[in-house]
């Protein structure tokens, strides 16, 4: 009896190491599958800048670009087909604090500039959560300043005076396709109705009809053409508050210099009679130069309101910033590809408190 159990134990003790092989590889198989499918990317930008903001007399600290933290992930799917996240907050660097919030860009929590979750392949992606909008991401393309610095600030088009597009739409549902370069975006909030941002000019004239909700459910759509130097879009965007607006912008990269032009118009119908009393309209000139380890970067800007008077006319709304008239300049200094140094300087002839503006800082992205 001694060798069948010897001969037993043997044998279980040789299954066991097989099993210990087995669960090992299979750990393994598992993680690497995991590894090659899946992957998370922190990212963000820290921005930190000293100057004075066009129609103000205060020397300050602010930002020039902007500071955020992001996380970001996808997993592949297969046959093309993955998922993706991405969370964005936006920082104030001088003293650390949320740059949105409630009451900044409507109630937003800790990832304010974005927040999304979605599917898609090669030929688009379904998203849903807070993000830009796709009319406003067409206006954004025509400034070469994008949407931060002391230069474009109460610069950014239309949405200057956060009425006519809400830049960022919460509680969304977003279509995206592209194929070849063309592209198309449609985006649309929750039966709540709510909009981001909007604001109208209060008490400028008795025929201005105070702004509110209507009920209606925002929309924000965008198609186009983005591939190797050219870059040409629409853009159109309706709130719940009885505003829209149209956007067109193009742009093309000479490779000695990149040039921009974007026109944008919106207005406000009143709820009672469906009448326009409030429009604007904004043009934007912009220019991208590469020079040394750098670029040079300019803009014109000129936005004009007008209201509805008691003669069924318009006039023009001359209170700042609902006009402007704002030259632009700034350079870009490359330390590297994640750093650089910046200046900014700016001239608008309509602000009353101060036409000059500038800025001096550092960027770092990672």
């Amino acid at each position: 009896m001694a060798l069948p159990l010897f001969q037993l134990f043997k044998k279980l003790h040789t299954m066991n190491k097989i099993i210990k092989i087995s669960i090992l590889l299979a750990f393994a198989s598992v993680t690497g599958v995991a590894a090659a499918q899946s992957s998370v990317t922190i990212y963000g930008r820290a921005d930190a800048a000293l100057g004075r903001e066009v129609d103000s007399n205060i020397f300050r600290e602010g930002q020039g670009e902007g500071s955020l933290f992001g996380i970001k992930g996808t997993e592949d799917l297969g046959n093309s087909l993955k998922t993706f996240f991405d969370f964005q907050a936006s920082i104030t660097l001088n003293n650390g604090v949320q740059t949105g919030g409630v009451g900044v860009n409507g109630p937003a929590g800790l990832f304010d500039s974005k927040s999304i979750v979605g599917i898609g392949n090669q030929y688009g992606y379904i998203d849903a959560g807070r993000k830009l909008t796709p009319a406003w991401v067409v206006s954004i393309m025509a400034d070469p300043f994008g949407t931060y610095s002391y230069v474009t600030r109460n610069n950014a088009g239309l949405h200057a005076n956060h009425l006519f597009t809400s830049a960022r739409m919460q509680n969304a549902v977003s279509l995206n396709w592209t194929q070849s370069g063309y592209f198309a975006s449609l985006q649309a909030g929750d039966d709540t109705r709510t909009a981001v941002w909007a604001q109208l000019p209060v008490l400028i004239a008795p025929t201005v009809s105070p702004i509110l909700l209507t009920g209606q459910r925002p929309l924000s759509m965008a198609t186009g053409y983005n591939q190797g130097p050219t870059y040409l879009a629409i853009g159109y965007e309706k709130s719940p508050y009885n505003t829209s607006f149209v956007g067109v912008t193009g742009v093309y990269d000479f490779g000695v210099a990149k040039v921009s032009l974007g026109v944008e118009s919106g207005w406000h119908r009143r709820v009672q009679d469906d009448v326009k009393d409030v429009k604007a309209t904004n043009g934007i000139l912009g220019l991208t130069i590469p020079m040394g380890p750098g670029l040079i970067l300019a803009s014109y800007d000129v936005l004009n309101t007008k209201i509805l008077n008691a003669n069924g006319g318009y006039d023009s709304y001359k209170t700042y910033p609902w006009i402007s008239r704002k030259w632009g300049a700034g350079y870009q200094y490359y330390l590297s590809k994640y750093s650089f140094l910046y200046t900014d300087v700016v001239y608008d002839k309509e602000a009353p408190l101060g036409r000059f503006g500038y800025d001096l800082g550092i960027s770092h992205h990672f």
